[in-house]
């Protein structure tokens, strides 16, 4: 199936049907705002939370840092 019939199916569907299928479909529910998430969350999930951003900060400054001394070795 083509993108074009794609989505003219996708139009043609309920909105409700669209938002669950694009929800499983990039894995996020409609309308869920991260701020109110992380902002109804228990402390210690607040603290999961950040911990979760800052491994991943620290894995791309990694990865960066990675790349930038394989790319002064070629």
């Amino acid at each position: 199936m083509g993108t074009g019939k794609f989505l003219a199916l996708l139009g043609a569907v309920p909105m409700e049907a669209r938002e669950w299928y694009l929800s499983q479909l990039l894995g996020a529910k409609p309308g869920v705002s991260l701020r109110v998430l992380v902002s109804a969350a228990s402390p210690v999930e607040r603290v999961e939370i950040l911990n979760l951003i800052g491994h991943s900060f620290l894995e791309d400054r990694t990865t960066t840092e990675s790349s930038e001394l394989m790319s002064q070795a070629v």
